[in-house]
């Protein structure tokens, strides 16, 4: 039954799918339904659509497919972006590592250009801008700068300051981009130096977790408030 619902899974995609695929995806119909319609699984529909969103977003699947729902609707070219995906660097898209992540923090403390860099990587320049500003400590001020100027603030903090901890950084806007809403996250750090994360939709919720954490005596918590997605709305629930 699984291999007739899902007859064209695996086939590459005409330009018509694609068409169908924006149109329904702007019309709010759901990944499942989507899936059984044109006859491939909801895992390839949801790998497609993210496809014809930008790359750099800084998103999860889900939320890049929220935003990309909104944004059809207000005229985004998913032709052209997806004739851009197709001119990228091979590995602009993949996943970074920590090997990764600590390489471009040694060149950002140089005075390579965001294109060297870019070149090195084999990303392009917005990939590693769009990486750069997840390393950023972020506050009230700097939450609602560009993605160009995080970066460009990361890179002064680093040359600034040999210590400049990018690793907390990058675990406060990894827990925060996974929930689709403001949200509020808790960064504790233990006596040995250890980090924990944790995330809530609500300030109460988020202050209820970080003082029944589980953790060790000691551990210092601090609770910052991220923008995530504002199409969607926050819940009150603990995530």
């Amino acid at each position: 039954m699984g291999d007739i619902e899902h007859v064209n899974a695996g086939l590459p995609w005409a330009p018509h799918d694609n068409q169908q695929l924006a149109e329904w995806l702007m019309a709010g119909i759901s990944l499942g339904e989507i899936a059984s319609r044109m006859g491939r699984t909801s895992a390839g529909i949801r790998s497609q659509a993210v496809k014809l969103a930008p790359p750099d977003l800084g998103l999860g699947a889900g939320e890049v497919i929220g935003w990309l729902r909104v944004q059809l609707r207000h005229g985004h070219d998913w032709r052209r972006t997806l004739e851009e995906r197709l001119a990228r660097p091979t590995r602009n898209g993949d996943r970074w590592g920590g090997a990764e992540n600590e390489r471009l923090v040694e060149e950002l403390k140089g005075p390579q250009s965001w294109e060297a860099i870019a070149h090195a990587h084999d990303r392009t320049r917005g990939a590693i801008l769009a990486q750069a500003a997840r390393l950023l400590l972020l506050d009230d001020e700097t939450v609602t700068w560009s993605r160009s100027k995080k970066a460009e603030k990361l890179r002064r903090e680093l040359q600034r300051d040999a210590g400049y901890d990018w690793e907390r950084a990058l675990q406060v806007n990894q827990a925060s981009v996974r929930s689709p809403a403001w949200v509020f996250v808790g960064v504790g750090q233990s006596p040995e130096g250890a980090l924990h994360v944790r995330v809530a939709a609500t300030e109460a919720a988020a202050e209820r977790i970080t003082a029944g954490a589980g953790v060790p005596a000691g551990t210092v918590w601090e609770i910052f408030e991220r923008a995530v997605l504002p199409d969607y709305a926050a819940g009150d629930s603990e995530i």
